[in-house]
């Protein structure tokens, strides 16, 4: 089970900051969040284990373009 604390969202720019069990549930996020054609660069920040050593905290940034809502909004 993942769990955010923090979520940054920009027009361009999406920030998470969260807690995972392991490395392996980080990965399972980043490769959900690329079925996103909106999404164009998934980056995993900073990964270290918590204070406690049981759960690994991360930071995720997500580059957003999507032309065709611009396009869409603008008509």
């Amino acid at each position: 089970k993942i769990v955010l604390d923090r979520i940054q969202i920009d027009l361009d720019r999406i920030n998470i900051r969260g807690e995972a069990p392991s490395s392996k549930e980080i990965d399972e996020l980043t490769t959900a969040l690329k079925k996103f054609k909106c999404f164009t660069e998934i980056k995993e920040g900073k990964i270290e284990k918590s204070k406690d050593g049981t759960k690994i905290n991360f930071i995720v940034d997500i580059q957003v373009e999507c032309p065709d809502a611009v396009t869409q909004a603008g008509s």
